[in-house]
């Protein structure tokens, strides 16, 4: 009588196997992870920049130092439901104007005609903190 062998991993083979799948399975974890926490910092700051183009839009020399919600910006001026409202009083900014330049496009001299740009910096703090330029022209 003949007996026949059969064919198996052995332990080691198995114990390697579930190391390998492990191992695999904590990077795709931690790759999700990283995913994840890039995403909501994404989202927060397309909303933080959303509501950067309200303060773009009322961009003026009396907000200088002082401390505004984007609420306060737009009261009056548009309908918003509960929801929207809340989140626009949610968190406060304060702008700071900085120092404006001025760019000059002169044409040939025989001309003597230029184009004057002034250029404003406005950095708005808050939870995130930006930067706005307003730019205006006007021929000289």
């Amino acid at each position: 009588m003949t007996l026949k062998a059969h064919k198996a991993f052995t332990l080691i083979e198995v114990l390697f196997a579930v190391v390998l799948i492990s191992m695999i399975g904590m990077a795709l974890l931690k790759s999700s992870s990283n995913n994840s926490k890039l995403m909501t910092y994404n989202n927060h700051k397309k909303y933080f920049m959303d509501k950067l183009s309200i303060f773009a839009i009322n961009m003026n020399d009396d907000l200088h130092k002082k401390t505004k919600t984007f609420y306060d910006l737009i009261y009056g001026k548009y309908k918003l439901d509960d929801e929207t409202r809340k989140s626009l009083k949610k968190h406060k900014y304060k702008l700071f104007k900085e120092d404006a330049d001025t760019v000059t496009l002169s044409d040939s001299q025989e001309y003597q005609k230029s184009l004057v740009f002034n250029i404003k910096k406005y950095k708005i703090q808050g939870i995130h903190s930006s930067f706005i330029y307003s730019i205006t022209s006007g021929a000289k």
